[in-house]
């Protein structure tokens, strides 16, 4: 993991601790609070389903457990309100999402809703 110094310009190697996430793309990334949650994506031509942060204050990154997660997916969108981290739509394979998941990251709770299916 690097970090960019916008100061010097440059970019910095960092030491983090714990289980990191493997590579992926058409992944979601978002900050809650000094949390970078980071969700799905695909890699190695699958879709994944599961959800790690980097805690940035110890520098560690963590496997939060969640009740219901959502399917596993890419190419989604995902916002914050408040603390919860909420993601919609997304793919997998020919099968299109059209869902809303919120995750509320206090309790680790799910709610998935507006479940809607799109197949091309």
């Amino acid at each position: 993991m690097h970090r960019l110094d916008t100061f010097a310009g440059q970019w910095d190697k960092l030491k983090v601790a714990g289980l990191a996430p493997e590579p992926r793309s058409g992944h979601v990334a978002e900050f809650i609070g000094e949390k970078l949650f980071v969700m799905g994506g695909i890699s190695r031509g699958e879709s994944l389903d599961d959800l790690v942060y980097l805690d940035t204050r110890h520098m560690h990154w963590c496997q939060p457990r969640t009740s219901h997660p959502p399917r596993p997916r890419a190419q989604h969108a995902a916002a914050v309100v408040g603390t919860s981290l909420m993601v919609f739509g997304g793919s997998q394979g020919g099968t299109f999402f059209g869902d809303l998941a919120t995750l509320d990251v206090e309790s680790r709770t799910t709610r998935v809703s507006l479940v809607r299916v799109r197949e091309d």
